[in-house]
């Protein structure tokens, strides 16, 4: 059935989310000492906006699963690359999230006869 995998995917996607548009409120505060994240405030904008198609691309992977386990799997995959090397430090939390409902996802599973 896979609700495990569609659980986590969809909690990861939620969490993102509402991360990615905490910061865009700049509610959520950034370093500015660190390199990789943006300084200004229009580029916290557009990190965000990104960070918040990815995770609602993950959430679609995460509901796909059920139909097509690869499909939806390669989606999740493909949002926490993102979140990863695009996201604040706090979005690390969605992409582990990721990370193990993609695992989950791709373990076949058997069906008693």
């Amino acid at each position: 059935m896979r609700k495990t995998e569609i659980g986590l995917g969809a909690a990861a996607g939620t969490i993102g989310a509402v991360l990615a548009v905490l910061s865009m409120l700049h509610i959520l505060p950034y370093s500015a000492k660190d390199v990789f994240l943006p300084h200004d405030a229009e580029s916290v904008q557009i990190y965000a906006a990104i960070l918040l198609a990815a995770n609602l691309f993950g959430m679609a992977g995460a509901f796909t699963v059920s139909r097509h386990h690869v499909l939806g799997s390669v989606m999740m995959l493909i949002a926490a690359v993102v979140v990863l090397f695009l996201g604040f430090p706090w979005q690390s939390i969605p992409a582990v999230i990721y990370i193990i409902s993609i695992v989950l996802a791709m373990v076949p599973v058997k069906y008693e006869e």
